[in-house]
């Protein structure tokens, strides 16, 4: 087991985003990496609002080896909207419609959305999948009706089983644009390496020998 840290290299298994907005006329862009040309990983997205930290929208989002995810916030007529780039494939938790994810203002206890506008972002990787699992092929074939219903809450154990610890493979990147003023601006989210280390002997699966059903799994780890 490792301490948590502040990545060295740049990766690592949480990206904090420091800022999003759709305020304004700004959209907001953001990639997510798995920079692992072998592992296929799950991970935490969590949009939490500037005011008091609160979630208005979170889901699950899985990347095949080498894959990128692209996503942007943008406003519309009901609120502000986390949609997916065009020709993106990466497969999310519940599926994400083609007109995106709507933000939710009840963590702040109900009422309008201009709250959910703008705040931050934290991405959490949950594990690695184990190679040649159910999980890991449906990944690397785009399966995302396979990748959505292994994440429903009566089959999370068994979910949990085919995953191994998290591995520091993560990187991103966010840029902010304002298209009808010509102005954008950016950077990279801070990365946290080692963020979560299963305390328990080894039971020889896993890159370093250890598997989440064995720490109590994603239910017990993410809630």
């Amino acid at each position: 087991a490792h301490a948590v840290n502040l990545a060295t290299d740049g990766l690592g298994d949480v990206l904090l985003f420091p800022y999003y907005t759709a305020r304004n006329g700004w959209n907001s862009l953001i990639h997510i990496v798995n920079t692992s040309s072998v592992a296929t990983v799950a991970l935490k997205v969590r949009f939490q609002e500037a005011q008091n930290t609160r979630d208005v929208l979170d889901f699950t989002l899985v990347l095949s080896p080498n894959d990128v995810w692209t996503g942007y916030v943008t406003s519309t007529a009901s609120g502000p909207r986390l949609k997916k780039s065009s020709g993106e494939t990466s497969c999310t938790s519940p599926s994400m419609p083609d007109d995106g994810f709507s933000f939710s203002s009840f963590g702040y206890g109900g009422g309008s959305l201009a709250r959910a506008e703008e705040g931050h972002i934290t991405v959490i990787e949950m594990g690695h999948a184990l190679a040649g699992t159910a999980i890991d092929t449906a990944a690397k074939a785009k399966n995302c009706v396979a990748i959505d219903t292994a994440f429903l809450k009566a089959n999370i154990s068994a979910t949990s089983n085919q995953f191994g610890e998290p591995i520091n493979v993560l990187k991103g990147q966010f840029s902010l644009v304002r298209v009808n003023a010509g102005l954008s601006l950016g950077g990279s989210p801070t990365t946290l390496a080692n963020f979560f280390t299963p305390t328990i002997e080894s039971v020889g699966a896993g890159i370093d020998g250890e598997t989440l059903a064995a720490a109590g799994g994603f239910a017990a780890n993410y809630g």
